[in-house]
């Protein structure tokens, strides 16, 4: 049976991220009429090696109409590296876009089968920064 929200075409369910080969995976909505959207891949890069990083390129393809009218496609790239088996490091420019992140989550799901906790590098820093021992005189503050 059909929840009523699938009737209501802004309730509609989202595309699937689909795997086109092992390396490659996409997500682009089905359109009938030439609309403004947003289309997703997601690419391994390399390299092969057991206990080497994986790196996936992110593409975001945004369609809209130009001041002619006329649609034009702007990408945007983006580098992913694996820092462990479940953790993977984004750019902190791509934080800046809450629903790419969501994407590329989904999209890492669908071609590798792993739930990867998303980090930028500024959020490692940070996280070991916090993680340093700190000097005896540094935690009783100014005299």
């Amino acid at each position: 049976m059909s929840s009523p929200l699938n009737q209501v075409p802004s309730c509609r369910a989202e595309p699937p991220w689909c795997v086109v080969d092992g390396g490659f995976a996409v997500r682009a909505p089905l359109h009938f009429f030439r609309k403004p959207n947003t289309e997703f891949a997601l690419r391994f890069t390399g390299p092969t090696g057991m206990d080497a990083q994986r790196l996936w390129t992110f593409s975001v393809f945004i369609s809209a109409l130009d001041e002619r009218d006329e649609y034009r496609t702007r990408t945007h790239e983006f580098e992913i590296t694996e820092v462990s088996g479940n953790a993977a490091r984004v750019p902190d420019s791509l934080q800046e876009h809450g629903d790419w992140v969501e994407q590329l989550f989904y999209g890492l799901r669908a071609l590798t089968g792993n739930h990867y906790h998303l980090r930028t590098l500024d959020s490692e820093i940070a996280r070991d920064a916090e993680l340093l021992p700190r000097r005896a005189d540094e935690d009783e503050g100014p005299s």
